[in-house]
């Protein structure tokens, strides 16, 4: 059969990819299944899918290695163009302009290692003009009184120090653990452009020296505080919050295995529908997204409503939206009963199924009191026009 080495398996996302079993083996199925197996799903010969490997995603797109060459790429049916300006908007990485070098962005990859060169040129430019410090209290013990003197005292002996609480500027704060964490875990994927992995490299090194890398979550980057010592951290922490959600819990580990280039797309649609409402359409209302909801009369079960709106003068939720990544002729019966439940919840008889999809009419269900709308926000041409569309259709049903 030949070598095995160098291959590239394609497939688009929402297809089932059939592969002949002498054309990859169960020794790769399994290590596919082992790696990725909660972004791709795998089925192996057998009665019910005769002489093949049957290949799935399971809402992720992207580049996964596989080793000795072999590569899974899944291609996204969103043009990539497109979906860069998804990210921009979910992750506040939009006004940017974007001087830091000419990376072309036309697959998964290569938005990757944009978005790192990004993060590591910025990143050191931060450094070499000073990281952000702020004033914290410390306890050391040291040969001579500084700030205020602590018990026990005097001293037990000449070596000993006097141990002190004193004011000291200092680097190590979240604002920079952040970057620190995400640059370290950054050295794991697999950059084909030297001069990407030369900048991450050296953005990680300096960084070590003055803050120590300690695990941090994607929660970290959000409601972080922003000023005009700061500012420019909001950009970076956008772009942290994105390696630090697709990488998981792996990002930063130092795992001998190269980190797949993978985007799950149901949230990051979520995402981005949110946070194109919040920025373009919503001046009288507050968007809440991924608002947990007690069950009234259970102590630990709640729903977790994707969006929620919300009026800012009132704080009355006026609908629930769900976003459905998915397209198909219609909507499921399961998508109306979560939709519709979420509503009674909230104590609102409006409610929105948002799909990405451009064949979707605006149509209307009713559920007891509940009326829910079914709306498309186009993701294949101008999703400028796309949304001004969904927004319109979502005024005209709230006025």
């Amino acid at each position: 059969m030949g070598s095995r080495s160098g291959r590239i398996i394609e497939m688009i996302e929402e297809e089932v990819r059939e592969i002949p079993a002498d054309e990859f083996s169960e020794e790769e199925g399994l290590l596919l299944h082992r790696l990725y197996g909660k972004q791709i799903g795998v089925e192996f010969p057998g009665p019910l899918t005769g002489a093949h490997f049957r290949l799935h995603s399971r809402g992720f797109v992207g580049q996964f290695p596989l080793g000795k060459g072999v590569q899974l790429r899944i291609r996204p049916k969103v043009p990539v163009g497109n979906l860069f300006a998804m990210l921009e908007h979910a992750y506040g990485l939009g006004g940017s302009n974007w001087e830091d070098g000419t990376i072309a962005v036309e697959t998964i990859p290569q938005v990757f290692e944009f978005l790192a060169y990004v993060l590591a040129r910025r990143t050191l430019a931060r450094v070499q003009g000073g990281l952000f410090q702020e004033y914290a209290e410390l306890e050391e013990e040291i040969p001579w009184v500084k700030g205020r003197l602590l018990p026990p005292w005097p001293r037990r002996s000449a070596a000993a120090g006097l141990r002190c609480r004193f004011p000291e500027q200092t680097a190590d704060l979240m604002d920079n653990r952040i970057l620190v964490w995400t640059l370290f875990g950054l050295r794991s994927f697999p950059f084909t452009r030297p001069e990407v992995r030369g900048e991450v490299g050296r953005a990680s090194r300096l960084l070590a020296k003055r803050v120590a890398p300690t695990p941090v979550a994607p929660e970290d980057c959000e409601g972080r505080n922003y000023h005009r010592l700061n500012h420019d951290y909001r950009l970076l922490h956008g772009l942290c919050r994105f390696f630090l959600e697709q990488g998981g819990p792996n990002l930063g580990e130092g795992r001998g295995e190269l980190m797949p280039f993978s985007l799950h797309m149901p949230t990051l649609f979520e995402k981005f529908v949110a946070e194109w409402f919040r920025m373009h359409l919503l001046a009288d209302w507050e968007v809440r997204t991924q608002h947990r909801v007690p069950l009234e009369g259970s102590g630990r079960l709640a729903f977790k409503v994707d969006l929620a709106l919300q009026e800012r003068r009132t704080g009355r939720t006026v609908a629930v939206l769900d976003t459905k990544y998915k397209r198909g002729p219609g909507p499921e019966e399961r998508d109306i009963q979560q939709v519709v439940a979420y509503a009674v919840r909230m104590g609102t008889d409006t409610a929105f199924l948002v799909y990405p999809t451009p064949d979707r009419e605006l149509q209307r269900l009713k559920v007891g009191p509940v009326n829910i709308h079914l709306l498309g926000f186009d993701l294949s041409g101008d999703l400028d026009r796309a949304g001004r569309e969904v927004g319109g259709k979502l005024r005209k049903n709230l006025s």
